[in-house]
């Protein structure tokens, strides 16, 4: 019995589809974002719901049908038709075999990309005869900004249309469905019989290395080569094939000198921080998709090479003692070193300005002498083979000392945030050390860098 994340993920990469079904996977440890307020409780005090069907793993269809006649409101009810199994979204019947559908959509402004996840919903409805009214997106209001308490009923807005990269309403869901909707019935044979075959072939695609980066990245590079026509290339490409000619190593030594004396400035500070996504905003100020930074660590480097460390951790709303804490701790004067600046800490310290005012002046300093040390190596004036063509904090600093973080107990952001949610319940000690120890090394790891490219340009 396959599932429509199956579809999914042979519609994503043969080869993918393949490894997650015959669990040469390492399973991803969360989800990116947390809501802990139950879906389903937000849509009973949208829609006023008291009565409500509610579907639980592996019912059978026959459960949903019988529940028909007794029913108004349906939720996650379950349906298999022709080997394919899947959970419907919420359906008020409106009237005998009529449903109106309405797709909870836990982020602001849905772009109209997953065509399996709506439209199959709607064709398993319709094949065993019922009628569709109206479709509708429920989804969190981008304007919403939470106050002492939430408000579901302006936090979520019931839509009609789905919304382009610049967050204005286009298509119709009803008219962007009817134009969608397939037939799998193929697709699911291709894929009984490709998973009675060998593992297919790795043929690469922009998925293998978009964040966040499939986890069969290394199982499919490990003897990967790839003769690209040189026509195409960019700097990062010509970064990888330079490198085989010279000993695993390209580096624009003048550049990156040049950088170096100009951008860093000692004393220098290396930050990182950890951070929890959220759904639905749980403290005040906070809106759709916010975060609460629940950890940064923080090594001072002295132009005579001493260092100064200093850790923050806290549960609950850590926004406020957060940001505090780090005004305090940081130098006056000096770099700021931080890995993948725009979409890492500049981004949280601008929703942190926003949401304490208070501080504007200390953030924009603060942000003012913020260097990003990805940069190198993302535009391709740096790159080692040991690398195998990832660009990820830990990805570089285990091709400079082979090691990187492979004694961690705590060995990625996504199990950082794990523990921490199991850290904001037990106040663990253990759990508090591991995570001091994961974020220390993310800063001694930016360290390293440092001294790695000052090493290349004998500075």
């Amino acid at each position: 019995m396959f599932h429509l994340s199956d579809i999914r993920n042979y519609q994503r990469c043969k080869r993918y589809f393949y490894l997650i079904n015959k669990e040469y996977h390492r399973p991803r440890v969360l989800h990116r974002l947390r809501n802990d307020i139950p879906v389903i409780d937000l849509l009973k005090e949208k829609f006023s719901i008291d009565k409500l069907f509610m579907g639980m793993p592996n019912d059978p269809s026959s459960l949903f049908l019988k529940a028909i006649d007794d029913y108004e409101w349906f939720y996650n009810a379950r349906l298999e038709i022709n080997n394919l199994r899947l959970k419907l979204p919420l359906l008020h019947q409106i009237k005998e075999k009529t449903f109106d559908v309405y797709y909870p959509v836990m982020v602001p402004n849905p772009l109209p990309y997953e065509a399996l996840y709506y439209s199959q919903p709607i064709k398993f409805l319709q094949d065993l005869g019922f009628e569709i009214a109206e479709i509708y997106l429920v989804h969190l209001n981008p304007d919403y900004i939470q106050g002492d308490k939430t408000n579901v009923d302006d936090l979520l807005v019931i839509s009609k249309h789905f919304y382009n990269d610049d967050h204005d309403p286009v298509e119709r869901v009803s008219w962007w469905l009817n134009k969608r909707t397939n037939d799998y019935t193929s697709i699911l044979e291709k894929m009984e019989d490709l998973l009675d075959g060998d593992l297919p072939d790795f043929s690469e695609n922009e998925r293998c290395v978009r964040r966040p980066k499939c986890e069969f990245y290394n199982f499919c590079y490990q003897s990967y080569t790839n003769e690209k026509k040189t026509d195409n290339f960019t700097h990062v490409d010509y970064a990888v094939e330079f490198a085989k000619e010279d000993e695993g190593l390209f580096i624009d030594r003048l550049g990156i000198s040049n950088w170096l004396k100009t951008k860093f400035i000692y004393p220098l500070s290396f930050v990182d921080f950890e951070w929890d996504t959220f759904s639905v905003p749980p403290y005040k100020n906070m809106k759709p998709l916010d975060v609460v930074p629940f950890q940064y660590s923080l090594d001072i480097k002295e132009e005579d090479g001493s260092t100064t460390h200093y850790d923050f951790l806290e549960s609950g709303d850590t926004r406020l003692s957060f940001i505090k804490s780090l005004i305090k701790q940081l130098p006056k004067k000096g770099s700021i070193v931080v890995f993948n600046a725009e979409g890492g800490e500049k981004l949280r310290l601008l929703e942190l300005q926003r949401q304490f005012p208070k501080y504007e002046k200390e953030i924009d300093a603060i942000i003012e002498r913020i260097v990003d040390i990805s940069l190198p190596f993302n535009n391709g004036r740096v790159y080692n083979s040991d690398m195998n063509k990832s660009y990820s904090l830990k990805s570089i600093v285990k091709a400079i000392d082979g090691k990187g973080y492979d004694d961690m107990s705590v060995a990625e952001a996504q199990e950082a945030v794990l523990k921490w949610r199991s850290f904001e319940k037990s106040e663990n000690p253990s759990i508090k050390e591991e995570l001091l120890s994961y974020c220390r090394k993310d800063t001694t790891s930016l360290i390293t860098i440092y001294d790695y490219l000052k090493d290349l340009c004998q500075i």
